[in-house]
């Protein structure tokens, strides 16, 4: 994946989901929000999130150790995982990140 540009904060349903966008235009959402947002474990998706063009890291450098890394995952696969949950909050997020 190439550099991720600054996160921008959107809200559904009143959860804080940080999306970046690469130099091609593809949005990359932060795992921990969209787990959040659905009351799913992180590492849960991390373990079926096999497809190594799908997810990466990004970093923030802050004042002393203020410093962050964050796992994001792709549109495509987070969309992949809405339609393989069950979760009314799944159909929801889906239908807002579509719309």
């Amino acid at each position: 994946m190439s550099n991720t540009t600054a996160l921008v904060t959107h809200l559904f349903e009143g959860h804080r989901i940080r999306v970046s966008t690469d130099q091609q235009g593809e949005a990359w959402i932060v795992v921990a929000d969209a787990c959040a947002a659905l009351a799913e474990s992180p590492m849960v998706w991390a373990i079926a999130s096999r497809r190594d063009e799908e997810h990466c890291l990004h970093s923030e450098e802050g004042p002393g150790a203020g410093g962050f890394t964050l796992a994001l995952i792709n549109e495509a696969a987070l969309l992949r995982r809405l339609l393989d949950s069950d979760k009314p909050s799944a159909t929801r997020m889906r239908r807002w990140l579509t719309h």
